[in-house]
């Protein structure tokens, strides 16, 4: 506990496509949501594109704008606007700290031109989010959980796992 603000974490043996269906079917995530032990007995996921999340303060904003701007390449000016200077992103293929080495490298290059997102779920709890999307360009498809954090009112943190061939196929095209 830092800060006053608990922080569960869960380590999967498991590809991709495993870890999506974990979060995106009920049955699935009641075998393992919440504390060791502890059994989940209902999991209601909505899983259209306009259901209702649960949303928390002003976490839910920034994630969708994030992922607005992100997947709809509108910009970098766009981006620093949301993203806190301290901000990182991670995932198995890179880490990189700071808003503007961002900007200068990965949200440089950006989504694929021709590429569309579907948000398949999201869900936030107070500062955080997650976000379960597909991509498509062309005839390749990728699946991406995003875990996003939030501190006034800007990001601070993007987790991303994915499948990273399947996403530099992806990105190709």
């Amino acid at each position: 506990m830092d800060d006053g603000v608990a922080r569960l974490e869960r380590t999967f043996e498991a590809d991709v496509d495993r870890v999506f269906r974990a979060f995106t079917d009920p049955a699935e995530l009641m075998r393992w949501w919440g504390p060791m032990n502890v059994r989940t007995s209902l999991a209601e996921i909505d899983l259209r594109q306009e259901g209702t999340p649960m949303a928390t303060n002003d976490t839910a904003r920034v994630a969708r704008s994030y992922f607005d701007v992100w997947t709809n390449r509108k910009g970098s000016d766009a981006l620093c606007e949301l993203m806190a200077e301290g901000f990182v992103f991670d995932s198995v293929m890179m880490r990189i700290e700071g808003r503007d080495q961002f900007l200068a490298g990965a949200g440089a290059s950006g989504w694929p031109k021709t590429a569309v997102a579907t948000l398949i779920a999201e869900a936030y709890d107070g500062g955080h989010g997650s976000h379960l999307y597909t991509g498509t360009n062309g005839d390749r498809e990728v699946k991406v959980a995003e875990h996003l954090i939030v501190r006034d009112g800007q990001l601070v943190l993007s987790e991303v796992v994915v499948d990273s061939a399947v996403f530099m196929a992806f990105m190709a095209g």
